[in-house]
């Protein structure tokens, strides 16, 4: 285990609730070296049952557009055995707390309307962290402590993880 994934292991520690962004699902399931192994540690402990891993609708769509490209019905099974069968794993849809948590962090931030609503999934499941590659979700960061509100429930907005910064 090289400095990188001992950081990334001490930084993710203190989580008990993530959302995985599309591309950290795609290092883990493709195998990409180095980052699978980052994302691996933490589908390893959400099987364990020591963390939750809550994935957006989008992040299940955005996994088996391709596979339904090619026709390929074996890596469609596998996407849908990763998100909606995979112990610790849980797909979450997008209801209308979803759709209201969405728009302030579109308004606020200037996600676009898929990474809003994977961070906004992120936020009504209360996971503490969105972790992937997508340096737009790094706005995320300069929202701490911003509260959401849905109805009368307040959800923080969850931090953002890069993966890269742990190579």
């Amino acid at each position: 285990m090289d400095a990188g994934h001992r950081r990334f292991l001490a930084a993710t520690a203190g989580f008990r609730t993530v959302s995985l962004d599309t591309n950290a699902c795609i290092y883990y399931l493709t195998g990409k070296p180095r980052h699978a192994d980052l994302v691996a540690a933490l589908v390893e402990r959400a099987a364990a049952g020591s963390l939750s891993i809550v994935l957006s609708a989008v992040v299940q769509l955005e996994l088996l557009v391709g596979p339904y490209q090619t026709g390929d019905a074996a890596l469609i099974r596998r996407m849908l055995q990763f998100t909606e069968r995979h112990a610790g794993i849980v797909t979450y849809p997008i209801t209308r707390d979803v759709v209201l948590v969405t728009a302030q962090i579109r308004a606020m931030l200037r996600l676009k309307a898929p990474d809003a609503l994977i961070a906004g999934s992120a936020s009504v499941c209360g996971a503490e962290a969105v972790i992937g590659n997508d340096g737009d979700f790094a706005r995320l960061n300069q929202g701490a402590g911003i509260q959401l509100m849905a109805g009368a429930r307040r959800h923080a907005l969850p931090a953002f993880v890069r993966l890269d910064e742990f190579l």
